[in-house]
């Protein structure tokens, strides 16, 4: 099976705390991390009302080649020091996510948790990636 190219698009937006959903899509995110395969490719966007890459740790655009545990570590500490708050800009991560595998031979995909509650950034419905 060729390797895939992944992005998790975690929500962090304060609706994830008041909710209780922020450590159950740490966890998921951790478990998701760690059944991935040497030589996948991984980056992870985080957002609320703001989107941030924060793995690769440098915020660069381009997947990081999973190498180990060494690399899968690296992204679950990225995770785990997300702090919450803010509005949940959807559309904006989504943009985010597919422009770090749009370049990226398929298999690829995003895997995006939230709450699926949108309040700033627009709809992010009506352009979804297609490809």
């Amino acid at each position: 099976m060729p390797n895939a190219n992944i992005v998790l698009v975690l929500d962090r937006s304060y609706s994830m705390v008041s909710y209780n959903y922020i450590q159950p899509m740490k966890t998921d995110a951790n478990t998701f991390l760690n059944i991935m395969n040497t030589s996948d490719a991984l980056g992870v966007v985080s957002f609320s009302t703001n989107v941030k890459i924060i793995f690769p740790t440098n915020g660069a655009s381009q997947l990081v080649p999973i190498q180990g545990q060494a690399t899968k570590d690296q992204a679950v500490n990225a995770i785990l020091q997300n702090q919450s708050h803010g509005s949940t800009n959807m559309k904006g991560s989504v943009d985010t996510g597919h422009g770090m595998i749009s370049g990226s031979p398929s298999p690829r995909g995003i895997v995006f948790l939230s709450d699926g509650e949108w309040n700033v950034g627009g709809d992010p419905l009506p352009n979804l990636p297609t490809d």
